[in-house]
């Protein structure tokens, strides 16, 4: 009986790394995704930098900041492959940070930026998806 009961904790060890693979790999692509279309449209990328274009393609098309959505789930998906409670407890705060101090911060800067264009696009896509 230990045996099977070990069978099912290795297979419960094993669907969660597979999990926090597949959450860092698609984490890091939806990142990467929305950093090229920043890119491609040849407009700021470094947060606090000034946009010169409102970029409304791409994962922009879902959501306001898939950049930052898609490092949360790539930090999400570290910490469960990784197994560590200090990774995910520094992912939580991190998370926490971008959406109360910097989420809100860059929409007043894209507001001032291009006025009625944002409050338009904010309007209508929400804010992670």
């Amino acid at each position: 009986m230990a045996g099977a009961a070990g069978l099912v904790g290795a297979e419960a060890v094993q669907a969660l790394e597979w999990l926090g693979l597949c959450l860092a790999a698609a984490g890091a692509a939806w990142a990467a995704w929305a950093w090229w279309c920043l890119r491609l449209a040849r407009t700021a990328v470094r947060p606090g930098a000034r946009p010169t274009v409102l970029v409304e393609e791409g994962p922009y098309r879902l959501g306001r900041h898939p950049m930052y959505l898609g490092i949360g789930v790539a930090w999400a998906g570290v910490a469960i492959l990784s197994g560590s409670l200090p990774a995910a407890m520094a992912g939580a705060v991190w998370a926490g940070a971008v959406a109360r101090v910097q989420v809100p911060r860059e929409e007043q800067r894209l507001r001032q930026v291009f006025g009625g264009w944002y409050s338009d696009y904010a309007g209508s896509v929400r804010r992670w998806l």
